[in-house]
């Protein structure tokens, strides 16, 4: 017994050594310059780090020796910049960010690091200034200058370690036409170091951005969202501050914000700028100046806006050096950078690449097509033994698609979209106009958000929400069916499940079933009608298609028709759209004149791909176009009991195989 007890007493002794030693080395990495301690908060360091800003350069004949490469304009800030850092242990590509704008001053608790004022994605090739509401090309008039362009996406990566400038072609950039190459001996920058361009023109909205070179500039890197779609500042439809309140993210910090990947802050009203501005007669505007920023350290000076009572968070960087311009290392990192990031590195990455949609993919055979639908549901007759419905109403609307890519699709790359004109607009909206759409998203993402009122409608109920499956799910193999379930107002009123929506429909337990945003109970949101005309569309997302759902207040998307210019387009030749099918009550045969015989069954419409053959119906019309993104009206399942919902008939098949082989 008593050896037992020795041993028992020698285990806690080397246990307390152990703590001990481990208790030390605890203290010893914390006193290491560039270790931090903020494990508190969960945060890791960010992928992508802003090192170096530049938000002035002045030219007058005292200097211009100096800077030859200047333009001849003495006044202007052509060359402004952000300098970015990967952090990460893998490439990144630059254009999945977006660099984000604050004017709030350190002192306005309500704003300052905490709104998102404006900001501006980063994009490929011409796009970054390309933009139909934009008036850039009086800048370029009467000029055989070329505009500068980006690099693709394909050549927007920067590896583990490498820096990258983000040059903010403002308009004084524009008013003499500088270009990369000018950029690049301004500055010195490396030959291996890729410069790209953003849209910093501040001349045409006030919600786009310069760099500030007096009072206080927060400068952001983020990933777009649901909340922060990528969208240009300028842009006159979407204003990003009014998602303050109505995305209800007032009371966060940038530190709380996921979409915010870092931050730096330029404050000419505290130290070390304000004195540096005085030194220079008042303004900084006076010499070429950059400055330099290192990662969240473990003892902060308060200065540059920083307070000492402020959050802590690894996403902030601080003021390292304010530089000459001889002393600038755009392209480089400083000696004191080099340090702190020798112990910052992060596996993390928070930007999902940005998909890239197809410049055109006009009259080729669609990827995705809708095979079947069901605008109506009745019970009357009927013998739906399976449902708890015994109502009028339609909480079972669905969409049948058809994966006829050849190849996997996922279901959550796509969104749902409606216009509701006549066939007879044929001029004007028919076939041309997208008055709505809604996003597939996983899990509970298709109804969760915060300006919805979806609660109304559970409250007292002890049956779960129905949710999707996750991202990962929404993989539909090359020739497979699934169905989509229109989740109406009808539907929540019900409480509906997915159990009483595959038994309504006898659907096949290997047939898969998502759910897609339908409350017609709230404004610009949809559900399938089943009367007058309806176009519904598989679209996939773009700048002027944005993921983002039908009923957002602060996102309207039929106003784009004038603001993008596609109003002359048709569905033929928009690449988002991948194809479309139209339920026509109110003007044409053969669904008129079913609609007019007063019909109360559970009846479906089924779809199938242009053959070749061109049959006027159901709202096709001799005026309009043939092509094979349009799924024509093939037959009509009159009964409940017709129905083969999740499966396709062999007509629809031989249908298929047949449009397939056309050219």
């Amino acid at each position: 017994m008593d050896a037992i007890r020795v041993e028992i007493l020698m285990g806690v002794k080397k246990m307390k050594r152990i703590l001990s030693i481990a208790l030390a080395l605890i203290l010893v990495l914390a006193s290491v310059p560039g270790i931090t301690t903020f494990a508190d908060n969960g945060e890791t360091y960010p992928e992508l780090i802003i090192t170096e800003i530049s938000v002035d350069q002045y030219c007058d004949e005292g200097n211009r020796s100096t800077n030859p490469n200047y333009p001849s304009r003495a006044d202007t800030d052509v060359f402004e910049f952000i300098e970015v850092y990967n952090n990460s242990t893998q490439k990144l590509n630059v254009f999945n960010y977006m660099v984000a704008y604050q004017g709030a001053s350190s002192t306005n608790t309500a704003a300052f690091e905490q709104s998102v004022q404006c900001y501006s994605p980063v994009y490929p090739g011409a796009d970054w200034w390309k933009a139909d509401y934009s008036a850039y090309d009086v800048y370029w008039k009467n000029t055989t200058d070329k505009r500068p362009e980006n690099p693709a996406y394909s050549e927007g990566e920067i590896a583990s370690g490498e820096l990258a400038v983000l040059w903010i072609y403002n308009a004084a950039s524009h008013s003499v036409h500088a270009n990369v190459e000018q950029f690049r001996k301004f500055w010195n920058v490396p030959d291996n170091v890729k410069v790209f361009l953003v849209d910093g023109n501040d001349v045409e909205l006030s919600t786009n951005f310069t760099l500030k070179n007096t009072t206080t500039g927060t400068y952001m890197i983020m990933h777009q969202s649901e909340r922060f779609p990528s969208r240009r500042a300028s842009d006159k439809t979407y204003y990003c501050e009014n998602d303050n309140t109505h995305h209800n993210y007032k009371g966060q910090t940038y530190a709380d914000l996921d979409e915010v990947i870092c931050w730096s802050v330029v404050d000419f009203r505290s130290e070390p700028l304000k004195t540096y501005a005085a030194q220079n007669g008042g303004q900084a505007a006076k010499t070429n100046y950059t400055i330099s920023y290192v990662p969240e350290a473990s003892s902060n000076r308060e200065e540059n806006g920083y307070k000492l009572n402020a959050f802590k968070s690894l996403k902030r960087t601080h003021l390292d050096a304010v530089n000459s311009y001889s002393e600038a290392t755009v392209g480089k990192l400083n000696a004191a950078q080099t340090k702190a990031f020798a112990s910052t590195q992060t596996k993390e990455k928070k930007a999902a690449d940005i998909r890239q949609i197809t410049a055109d993919n006009g009259n080729e055979r669609a990827d995705l097509l809708i095979t079947e639908i069901s605008p109506d549901q009745k019970a009357l007759g009927s013998k739906n033994v399976n449902s708890k419905y015994t109502g009028g109403s339609d909480p079972f609307e669905f969409y049948e698609f058809y994966n006829n890519s050849g190849h996997e699709l996922n279901i959550f790359d796509y969104m749902m979209a409606y216009q509701g004109a006549a066939a007879t607009s044929v001029s004007t909206y028919f076939e041309r106009s997208i008055q709505e759409f809604t996003p597939f998203l996983p899990g509970a993402d298709w109804f969760d958000a915060p300006y919805t009122t979806y609660d109304s409608y559970w409250k007292n109920s002890s049956v779960k929400v129905p949710v999707n499956p996750s991202y990962e799910e929404g993989v539909l193999k090359a020739g497979e069916v699934c169905v989509v379930w229109g989740y109406s107002a009808d539907s929540h009123t019900i409480n509906a499940t997915i159990e009483d929506f595959r038994a309504f429909w006898s659907i096949p337990s290997d047939v898969k079933v998502f759910l897609i945003d339908g409350n017609s109970s709230r404004n610009r949101n949809f559900n399938i009608k089943n009367s007058d005309t309806g176009e519904y569309i598989i679209m996939q997302e773009s700048e002027r298609f944005l993921s983002r759902r039908s009923d957002d207040e602060t996102y309207y998307i039929e106003a784009d028709r004038s603001t993008y210019w596609y109003c002359e387009k048709t569905f033929y030749d928009m690449p988002e759209v991948v194809s479309w099918a139209v339920v026509d009550f109110g003007c044409y045969n053969p669904l008129y004149t079913f609609n007019q015989n007063g019909v109360t069954s559970n009846y479906t419409i089924n779809f199938a791909p242009f053959d070749g053959e061109v049959k006027f119906e159901n709202g096709f019309l001799t005026t309009t176009f043939a092509t094979m993104k349009r799924a024509r009206f093939f037959s009509l399942s009159r009964n409940y009991a017709d129905s083969t919902v999740g499966t396709l008939s062999a007509e629809q098949k031989a249908a298929i195989e047949k449009s397939n082989t056309l050219k």
